[in-house]
């Protein structure tokens, strides 16, 4: 059972601020399923995305997009989500109010052993040179080591990780490497269901039992990427 929900009116304006503006591009609502889901980016918020916008019935429709920005046919479900479902996401902080203090919704989220999500969000994001993520970083020392053999990505992650602690911390530029708490706040948002994915049962288990058997288990066909 959850907690008593936190009242917005409560935050302060700070809070109202950056986790609202956090809330409006990451936060996914289910009017019909009374659902309300915090995406954390690099803990299987691809998966569950997708599966979000097949229980609103908008897979298909967001699929067709054609002007994303991502570089993957996957990756749409990030920044395009929106256009097709404007009553899903891309919601101001009143208009999640409801989510955010009634009973009546089951919130959930999902967290990761925190260096395997670092590694892995600079890998795909930095390493890999994905266009809508190197920009802050080309200038960077450790962006432009030479990778050559293993010890080489060695070298450039802890180069990457030297470059957080000394000119990022605590305000991070991009949401992928920033600490999962501070983006989440469950100290704000009184969550049904806080799992982590190396468990992820945990939350398939809670979604039966708040939906039935009539949707799908949202991890049913996908594993979590530990590359």
């Amino acid at each position: 059972k959850q907690d008593a929900p936190l009242n917005i009116k409560d935050w302060s304006d700070q809070d109202n601020k950056d986790l609202g503006g956090y809330l409006r591009w990451n936060s996914y609502l289910s009017e019909r399923h009374r659902l309300f889901y915090v995406a954390t980016p690099k803990v299987a918020c691809t998966t569950l995305k997708w599966w979000f916008a097949a229980v609103e019935g908008c897979a298909e429709d967001l699929r067709k997009i054609t002007d994303s920005g991502e570089t993957d046919p996957d990756l749409i479900v990030h920044d395009s989500f929106h256009k097709v479902a404007p009553n899903v996401t891309g919601l101001s902080l009143q208009d999640l109010r409801e989510a955010l203090e009634s009973d009546s919704f089951f919130r959930f989220a999902l967290v990761r052993n925190p260096y395997k999500r670092l590694f892995s969000a600079w890998q795909s994001k930095l390493l890999l040179r994905e266009p809508l993520q190197i920009g802050p970083y080309v200038g960077t020392d450790f962006y432009h080591h030479p990778i050559e053999s293993a010890a080489d990505i060695a070298k450039a992650f802890e180069g990457f990780l030297e470059h957080l602690a000394e000119n990022e911390t605590p305000s991070y530029w991009d949401h992928h490497w920033t600490p999962q708490a501070d983006l989440l706040r469950p100290d704000l948002i009184s969550y049904s269901c806080l799992a982590k994915i190396e468990d992820n049962e945990k939350l398939a288990a809670k979604l039966r039992e708040w939906l039935g058997d009539c949707l799908p288990n949202p991890f049913q066909g996908h594993r979590t990427n530990e590359s």
